[in-house]
């Protein structure tokens, strides 16, 4: 099972079918041209986007970090992150992804 983030962020053209595909997701089944917006793995990141295509990868999956949002194609998840951190500078006046959202769990 993937770790979600309790107020998921959802690109437009995902947004009418996110339950159906966090379904899927967390049975480990990748779907085309998902992406998934997830904290940094590496903690000096704030987020990384990852095809959901890694999923089949069964060490991918138990590490992966918690899931922030999904789009369709990496344009989409770009354009989800750069409301993110928009959204994010105009609470804070700075942009600190990770702590900000860390705070909003």
């Amino acid at each position: 099972m993937l770790n979600w983030y309790p107020s998921l962020y959802l690109g437009e053209s995902v947004k009418h079918k996110s339950r159906q595909l966090r379904f899927q997701l967390n049975r480990r089944k990748p779907v085309k041209d998902i992406w998934l917006i997830t904290l940094a793995s590496n903690g000096r990141d704030a987020l990384d986007l990852v095809s959901s295509t890694y999923l089949i990868q069964p060490l991918f999956a138990e590490r992966l970090p918690m899931v922030i949002g999904l789009a369709k194609g990496r344009a989409e998840a770009i354009d989800v992150v750069t409301e993110m951190t928009e959204a994010c500078y105009a609470e804070t006046g700075d942009a600190d992804l990770r702590s900000w959202l860390l705070g909003r769990c």
